[in-house]
């Protein structure tokens, strides 16, 4: 932290379906004392791979993350939510290369990723890279053939990501979809041209709410909105601003 590394604490969906067919969302925080330790570790045993890879000029998948173009005060009244979502805005693209670079995000002059040889090949890449050279002092593989590593496993690993940002809106509109004309809190936070971006607090979705007359709202701003419209396929979701509060009009059922 006190290199510049920040920190997004932000609240996860778990999706789930029951046995009855049901789509059950429900919001969780990742800031527990035991998220946070685990989390921590594995910073710390990634930096030091990349410390020692990075010293014995061993071939090793680096990641890094540029400087970024602004950094928000996070020590301040305003929601914390508002403050991540504006900083996300200013943080760079973290990349990955054979060179070991500052991770302006973690604060760290090198890293690289290890700790999750099951779940992603190029950590596995770097596990069989350091045992060898502790074995025979010899690397695993050569800087060229790491080279067509994170070629492979960074494209792969974007469309993991993908697949799974857009499952997790899919079955958000599916389940939204049972909800229109319903209510829902929301969060203003910014202000577009014509359009307020707001976010479903139950959800986590980002989506934009169209300025209607007469209605003023301001960045921070806690409201409630209905589901106009879903999409399901598309990921398409409309809302509209329920402009009286105690207007009749149902919650949905979280």
């Amino acid at each position: 932290l006190n290199r510049g590394a920040i920190i997004f604490n932000m609240p996860e969906l778990k999706i789930k379906i029951a046995d009855d067919k049901k789509v059950v969302i429900s919001k969780y925080k990742q800031n527990s004392s035991s998220q946070a330790i685990i989390s921590e570790l594995m910073v710390f045993a990634n930096s030091l791979i990349a410390e020692y890879t990075y010293k014995n000029k061993i071939p090793c998948i680096y990641r890094y993350q540029d400087e970024p173009s602004e950094v928000i005060d996070f020590n301040s009244d305003i929601n914390p939510i508002i403050l991540m979502y504006k900083q996300r805005r200013f943080m760079k693209k973290s990349e990955t290369s054979t060179v070991a670079n500052e991770h302006h995000g973690l604060g760290l002059n090198s890293y690289t990723q290890m700790t999750s040889p099951i779940r992603r090949y190029s950590d596995l890449v770097v596990h069989r890279q350091l045992k060898s050279y502790l074995r025979t002092g010899e690397p695993f593989y050569s800087e060229e053939k790491i080279k067509e590593v994170i070629n492979f496993s960074e494209h792969s690993i974007y469309i993991a990501n993908l697949i799974q940002r857009t499952s997790n809106r899919y079955w958000v509109c599916k389940f939204l979809s049972n909800y229109i004309g319903c209510k829902t809190p929301a969060l203003v936070l910014d202000i577009v041209d014509e359009r307020y971006q707001v976010q479903l607090s139950d959800y986590l979705i980002e989506l934009p709410l169209f300025k209607e007359l007469g209605a003023k709202l301001e960045i921070g701003q806690e409201i409630e909105v209905i589901i106009k419209d879903v999409q399901i396929r598309r990921g398409f979701i409309a809302i509209k601003l329920l402009k009286e509060p105690d207007e009749d009009v149902k919650s949905i059922e979280v």
